[in-house]
C-alpha cells in the first residue's frame, strides 16, 4: 500500500471527514512543508490540499510521512 492509502476516507452524503484528534490541523502541516515544492495550498483542521512542482515530491511526502508519524 501506498502513503496515501493510510488517510483515505471516503465521504456520504457529502459530509466532511471527522476531526477526531482537534491536536491535528492539516492546512498547518501542509503549509509547514509546501516550500519543499514551491507550492500553495492550505485548508481546514480536518482537509487540506496544495500543489506544486513534482521535481521534489519524494522529499516532499518522505518529510511529510515523519511529520505525521511524530503526531
Amino acid at each position: 500500500s501506498n502513503f496515501f492509502s493510510k488517510f483515505k476516507y471516503r465521504h456520504s452524503n457529502n459530509q466532511e471527514p471527522p476531526n477526531k484528534n482537534k491536536e491535528i490541523h492539516c492546512s498547518n502541516i501542509l503549509k509547514e512543508h509546501q516550500g519543499i515544492v514551491n507550492g500553495r495550498g492550505g485548508g481546514k483542521p480536518n482537509m487540506a490540499q496544495g500543489s506544486g512542482e513534482a521535481k521534489n515530491i519524494n522529499v516532499f511526502i518522505e518529510k511529510l510521512s515523519l511529520t505525521i508519524e511524530k503526531l
